[in-house]
């Protein structure tokens, strides 16, 4: 059996057996198959860009990495679930303090001689960014502290430092029955 496959090139492709014919549709139907080592090393180029950026892979170029690159596969890999993890604290911080604490930790924590030092940096520094300008951010009191008093004032049915406030659930409801006058 002789089959011609087009493969996007100037020439056709002669299939000879089922087991050729399987491995040509899945490297066609593979997004991450690149013909030239040029078109290779344009896409690596372009996944380097984007981690010195600090930018968020796609799971295709996750892919062509570890299909053409382990090694810069495993440093993006790294470089992920470390922003993903000081995203998931900082979501979990209960001051703006905290989060300050959070980021410099984490970036004290890199070591001059880290391969990945760079791509690390940015990619930390761009979660921290955008945090801050998240309104979840915006609602965190400024220090732990703050939160405490805050904690305490609302347990004690207080608004603000001001005292007990006016309102009490059966003062609303004693406002709200109906009033009936009795005529003598």
């Amino acid at each position: 059996m002789e089959i011609s496959l087009f493969t996007g090139q100037k020439e056709k492709r002669i299939i000879n057996d089922i087991n050729e014919l399987a491995k040509a549709i899945k490297s066609i139907a593979d997004d991450t198959e690149i013909q030239t080592e040029e078109e290779k090393a344009r896409e690596e180029a372009k996944i380097i860009a984007k981690l010195k950026q600090g930018k968020k892979l796609t799971e295709k170029e996750l892919r062509f990495l570890r299909r053409h690159n382990p090694i810069l596969y495993a440093h993006a890999l790294r470089v992920q679930i470390a922003a993903k993890t000081v995203k998931q604290q900082l979501k979990s911080a209960k001051s703006k303090e905290e989060v300050d604490r959070v980021v410099s930790s984490f970036l004290g924590g890199i070591k001059k001689d880290d391969p990945d030092k760079e791509f690390l940096l940015t990619a930390v520094s761009r979660v921290a960014k955008e945090f801050r300008r998240s309104a979840a951010y915006e609602r965190l009191p400024a220090t732990v502290k703050e939160d405490n008093k805050e904690k305490k004032n609302k347990e004690k049915g207080w608004r603000d430092d001001k005292g007990p406030s006016d309102w009490t659930p059966i003062k609303e409801v004693l406002e709200n029955l109906p009033q009936f006058s009795v005529g003598v």
